[in-house]
């Protein structure tokens, strides 16, 4: 309970009491149960169920805000989707689809989606009809076997956390620094990425305070780090660093780094310690 209610709480803005009363009439995880009374649905979670009647039953939630349709293997996702006005969470993840429908750009509302585990996704197609959501903020697009980075990543503007982690991603391009309200990225298990080339391109992002690079088998991290002028948080848990040089006097904003999981000898990061950087090793 305490987490659906946390849930709902972050996604619809809801305070903690205003769920509590009206849980039962806000939230719903059975199609039929929340077709009773469609118009008081804000928040449907569909997750691993069968959706035979879904396409003409999305439309009558007029008032929907947070949708689940993870897990279904839906081959197409239905048109009728672009019918919720308000809808503001959209988690699509582990489906079979190729394609959005083209009528997906009149979710203007929409603030975060998720496209986790889409194998068959065209992902250029996909990324230039995010380009004309407004609101779209948070984007994952983790383990969908991305190889190459479409240039048009650059039209998503507005994003502020991308997470494009579990991908065999080799490079950036040049268009990623086009993104900038960027604050948080997710490059974790991206064990093909040229790193350096990585940092030269995300050193033009001016607003990038996050990033992830957990798992990704790293022995070293390249010098240009230092072009990160704002980066605050870094995350290189469970790679292969014995030894970290870093110098704060380029990182002057760093404030947090997570090094669990490395083969590293205390020692080796006392200069840290006298910095009074807060890291965990």
């Amino acid at each position: 309970m305490k987490k659906l209610i946390s849930i709902i709480t972050l996604v619809l803005g809801l305070s903690v009491t205003t769920v509590g009363q009206n849980l039962n009439t806000k939230f719903f995880t059975d199609l039929g149960s929340a077709l009773k009374t469609p118009e008081t649905v804000l928040a449907l979670d569909l997750s691993h169920s069968s959706l035979d009647e879904l396409e003409k039953a999305l439309p009558k939630f007029v008032n929907l805000e947070y949708l689940n349709l993870s897990d279904q293997h839906l081959e197409t996702i239905p048109t009728s989707i672009s019918q919720l006005k308000k809808l503001k969470f959209l988690d699509l993840s582990g489906n079979d689809f190729v394609q959005l429908p083209s009528s997906f750009s009149d979710l203007q509302s929409l603030e975060e989606l998720r496209l986790d585990r889409e194998l068959r996704m065209n992902t250029d197609q996909t990324i230039l009809l995010l380009g004309s959501l407004p609101k779209l903020r948070i984007l994952s697009m983790r383990s969908d076997s991305i190889v190459i980075l479409p240039t048009s990543i650059g039209e998503l503007k507005r994003l502020e956390i991308l997470n494009l982690g579990g991908n065999p991603i080799k490079e950036l391009p040049e268009s990623f620094a086009q993104l900038k309200q960027l604050q948080e990225l997710f490059l974790d298990g991206d064990r093909s990425l040229n790193l350096r080339q990585a940092f030269t391109v995300l050193g033009q992002v001016p607003l990038l305070n996050t990033l992830h690079l957990e798992d990704n088998r790293l022995s070293s991290i390249p010098d240009n780090i230092k072009q990160l002028k704002q980066l605050q948080k870094l995350y290189l848990s469970r790679n292969n660093i014995v030894q970290l040089k870093l110098d704060l006097n380029d990182l002057r904003n760093l404030n947090y780094l997570n090094m669990e999981g490395n083969p590293m000898d205390k020692t080796s990061i006392q200069y840290l310690e006298r910095t009074g950087l807060r890291f965990k090793f």
